[in-house]
């Protein structure tokens, strides 16, 4: 009663010895959050006054010191006002819905430890929000084929197809096997998955292995991806260097001539033309030139 009614009373008859047995200690709260064998988030709730410990949802245990029931009552009703469910037969709370725990680890966990010590296993960390890399990425060209070596991305290659369709949907997250989360929002490497398999057709079948093979002509796309990953250190043969490089407009000039029986009879941006065609041949590329060009 008295943390309520202190400043609202006064209390006559009594010295301050006296109320003081009355008055409870300053209520310290531990969460230790945990995951079970269902990959459900588990969390166990212990209130401290001093020296006494206890459960405050079992209700059998008999307590004989003063509490704080006021703020026992608040901290309690965030469990129920962020969706834990009450596990009766292990006296505590659990989040068995993907989106819960998911809004909770991103969310809600920044709010419990502003009220609690919140204290986690090995185990719980292990499934946080991830964040997937590639670490490195190879590409080479050779036998007039483009290699994409995937092997240090850090998923599992056999999950990438309900990752993607998830990101193609716009999901907030993935849950792995693993129980691990994966973040599909802002995510630069899954957008360069997905840009990867889209623009390129390629079969799911064949990222499981960790490397994909495909026509040469598709080296120009895989420059522009490649453009918008960061972090990731790309290594990169001289067959692919070569292809990339040859399409600089100085190297045109200097290393592609015109014939000399064409040379005074086409205009500036033919000559450009006519150089642009030989590149993309000299590397099987197929290229189209609008009537405007005259070259025909």
């Amino acid at each position: 009663m008295i943390p309520k009614v202190k400043d609202a009373i006064k209390i006559e008859n009594m010295t301050e010895e006296e109320i003081e047995q009355y008055k409870p200690q300053k209520l310290e709260a531990k969460l230790y959050l945990d995951f079970d064998k269902k990959d459900y988030l588990t969390a166990k709730v212990e209130f401290c006054y001093g020296e006494n410990k206890f459960n405050p949802l079992n209700e059998k245990t008999k307590l004989k010191f003063p509490r704080n029931m006021i703020m026992e009552t608040k901290l309690l009703n965030l469990f129920r006002k962020t969706g834990f469910m009450f596990d009766s037969k292990n006296l505590q709370f659990i989040l068995p819905n993907d989106e819960t725990i998911y809004e909770f680890l991103t969310e809600d966990i920044n709010l419990y430890m502003q009220k609690f010590e919140v204290l986690a296993t090995e185990k719980f960390k292990t499934k946080q929000i991830r964040q997937p890399k590639m670490g490195n990425l190879g590409v080479k060209v050779e036998n007039d084929l483009l290699s994409i070596d995937l092997k240090s991305l850090e998923i599992d290659t056999k999950e990438l197809k309900q990752i993607m369709e998830k990101y193609a949907l716009k999901k907030k997250y993935h849950r792995l096997k693993d129980g691990s989360f994966i973040d599909l929002e802002e995510n630069k490497e899954i957008d360069f998955l997905n840009k990867l398999i889209t623009g390129m057709d390629i079969d799911y079948k064949e990222l499981e292995q960790g490397e994909v093979r495909l026509p040469v002509n598709r080296s120009l796309y895989l420059d522009q991806l490649l453009k918008g990953i960061k972090g990731t250190e790309v290594t990169k043969n001289t067959a692919y260097k070569k292809i990339v490089n040859s399409l600089n407009k100085e190297q045109l000039e200097e290393e592609i001539k015109v014939p000399q029986n064409l040379e005074p009879i086409l205009r500036y941006y033919q000559k450009t033309g006519f150089k642009w065609l030989k590149v993309l041949d000299s590397y099987h590329f197929g290229g189209i030139l609008a009537d405007d060009m005259g070259l025909r």
